[in-house]
């Protein structure tokens, strides 16, 4: 999938509870407060955004779905589409594009792929 994958880990928090909400996948968070920088006071940003999810496993299901499933179902594809959905259909397209004998095409869908990408 992506190296974003690599860093993820899986942590038995202890808790034992009821989900009742939907996963959310991406949250934000903008902070700021103020500082001394030399003589002056200057004022620092802070800008987060956190990539987690939090699913609940009985030990009923744990006996008949494979731990690494579960995850892999559950967080690791949600999340995936989270951060990669919008550049999906284009990909698609330019590999049929490819396909079909239209370089030109694909070559143009992809840039505007990469630059959806880092476009800020």
């Amino acid at each position: 999938m992506s190296r974003l994958f690599d860093y993820l880990q899986t942590t038995d928090t202890g808790q034992r509870r009821h989900q009742q909400k939907p996963l959310k996948m991406v949250t934000g968070k903008i902070s700021a407060h103020e500082t001394r920088l030399h003589d002056s006071i200057a004022k620092v940003y802070r800008v987060e955004a956190r990539l987690g999810a939090q699913v609940v496993v009985t030990p009923e299901l744990l006996e008949a779905v494979d731990f690494t499933t579960i995850i892999k179902d559950k967080v690791y594809r949600p999340l995936a589409e989270e951060i990669f959905g919008e550049f999906r259909q284009p990909l698609i397209e330019a590999d049929l594009a490819i396909f079909q004998g239209e370089p030109e095409r694909a070559s143009q869908l992809i840039r505007e792929v990469l630059d959806k990408m880092f476009r800020v």
